[in-house]
């Protein structure tokens, strides 16, 4: 083959020396690129806030138990000052209930009551005595609580009055002389408390009992309140710089990605449109050219010249067409032809045959080109077959169709195939067997199918023949022909067993194109 005709085909697919293109699946993902700068912001924000409320957390508890723990040891400090303010030598002088609010009581409940004043978060201070292993109140601060809150309800402790439910943190202390904390707040409806307790020694430093001072917990849950207001402060304000940051990342990458959408676009578009044009040509090529002969064409193949030891030719003719169409316009007659000719392109397909030309009203098929193709044969008997079914189909509505048939002729032999031609190139068949099948054509009769010998010899046990005997054949001599009536056995034709339907043109060019 010439150099133009590659030249030619090579033209339908790009240069390796032009920019690389995207393809179809890279487009297709070029589409939602404005998406990803909103994934990529959110990603930035949700980090960011997540740490920062982490860092939020972690701030407020270690606040928090850093306010508690300053808490109880001002709690403790307080129990010490407090139990250091008891005399304890004359504590164990109180008794007695009768000595409720006498002169000895209130001497020793003075301190108490001067050291409750200086500290407005205490709420109560009192001392107990454990006797017979009893707790009993001895006394306490209930006067300056009954001054300084007028509506608490509250009485004095009587001395000896019996304790209920004391706290164990409390018996501990009064038992092994240990400075004790309650474990938990404990709330009432007069607010949340929390107690300490510190042993009273006398002067042979003896434990006689034990000073109970009782925590408002109202000023450290303010100090709490304002920790965590701090800190939430400070995590809405990070939440508030990084949805800043975001939407600043968001702006910023969506013009970048947009503008490189519109690039992926572009070229895309231009990508699919080659596609396309490939496709196409790749599809004229393949219905142009045998499967084969159209991949070595592409792959830059220059001479295209085979020899095949077997195949099977097929002229078909419309007999009587010059006297049919010679009413007809230039049109009809157009159309009609288009209408059996394309009956015979989609047998040919049906039964994987090559149509190789039309030359005027007659159409010539071959099968065989492809190698170990060894039932090419049954496959043109049952196309010729089915050609005469067809045309009978066409023309039994058309006036005037007396003098106008079919005729068929089929040779079976060696040929040379190859392409031709520098700018219309065209594939073709040269043989004696083309010009047998030629002739079997021409001396067929009306409706017939004439075929040569070593066509009959290899479908004689398929299909039934009428032996026409020996005709004299132009250029040939005398020749020995047969009829091919129909098959011997099996569905009606255009259903035969073992015959694959699909569409062989289809299979090639999807094929070639993957070549």
């Amino acid at each position: 083959m010439q150099t133009q005709t590659n030249s030619r085909i090579s033209d339908t697919t790009p240069s390796s020396q032009e920019k690389k293109i995207p393809d179809a699946d890279e487009a297709k993902s070029a589409k939602p690129l404005g998406i990803a700068p909103l994934r990529e912001a959110l990603l930035v924000w949700i980090s960011i806030t997540l740490i920062a409320f982490i860092g939020f957390c972690i701030l407020f508890i270690r606040a928090r138990n850093y306010e508690n723990s300053s808490m109880e040891n001002e709690l403790k400090g307080m129990a010490l000052i407090a139990a250091n303010l008891v005399d304890g030598d004359r504590m164990k002088e109180l008794t007695d209930d009768a000595q409720t609010g006498g002169e000895l009581y209130n001497d020793i409940s003075d301190p108490l009551v001067r050291f409750h004043r200086s500290v407005p978060s205490l709420f109560y201070v009192s001392t107990v005595r454990m006797v017979d292993g009893q707790v009993h109140h001895v006394l306490g601060t209930a006067r300056y609580v009954s001054d300084m809150r007028p509506g608490t309800p509250l009485n004095r402790n009587r001395v000896m009055q019996p304790y209920e439910s004391p706290d164990p943190a409390l018996i501990e202390t009064l038992k092994h002389h240990h400075l004790n904390i309650t474990k938990r707040s404990s709330t009432n409806k007069f607010g949340v408390f929390k107690g300490a307790y510190a042993p009273i020694y006398d002067s042979r430093h003896e434990a006689t009992g034990a000073v109970c001072v009782v925590l408002d917990m109202k000023e450290y849950n303010a100090r709490i309140n304002e920790v965590f207001a701090i800190c939430l402060s400070e995590f809405l304000l990070v939440v508030l710089l990084t949805t800043i940051m975001a939407v600043v990342i968001h702006r910023s990458r969506s013009r970048s990605l947009c503008h490189l959408s519109r690039m992926y676009g572009r070229q895309a578009k231009y990508q699919n449109e080659i596609e396309e044009k490939n496709r196409q040509n790749e599809e004229l090529l393949a219905n142009i050219l045998p499967f084969d002969v159209a991949r070595r064409l592409k792959q830059g193949e220059k001479i295209i010249a085979d020899q095949h030891e077997r195949v099977t030719v097929m002229f078909i003719d419309l007999l009587g067409f010059t006297r049919f169409s010679s009413p007809l316009t230039a049109q009809e007659v157009v159309n009609f032809l288009n209408r059996v000719f394309s009956k015979f392109d989609e047998l040919a397909l049906r039964y994987k045959l090559e149509k190789i030309k039309t030359i005027g009203d007659c159409y010539m098929v071959v099968g065989g080109l492809a190698p170990l193709d060894d039932r090419h044969m049954r496959r043109v008997a049952l196309m010729a077959l089915d050609v005469v079914a067809a045309f009978g189909e066409i023309v039994k509505d058309e006036p005037d169709t007396l003098d106008f048939d079919i005729r068929i002729g089929i040779a079976t032999g060696p040929v040379v195939s190859g392409v031709i031609g520098n700018i219309k190139f065209a594939f073709d068949l040269w043989g004696d067997t083309v010009n047998t099948a030629s002739r079997m054509e021409s001396h067929s009769g009306p409706g017939k199918i004439q075929c040569n010998a070593d066509f009959v010899q290899h479908l004689q046990r398929e299909f039934i023949f009428e032996d026409r005997g020996e005709i004299d054949v132009r250029s040939k001599g005398m020749m020995r022909t047969w009829f091919l009536v129909g098959a011997k056995s099996g569905p009606p034709s255009g259903t035969r067993p073992g015959i694959d339907t699909t569409t062989p043109r289809e299979e090639n060019t999807n094929s070639l194109q993957k070549t």
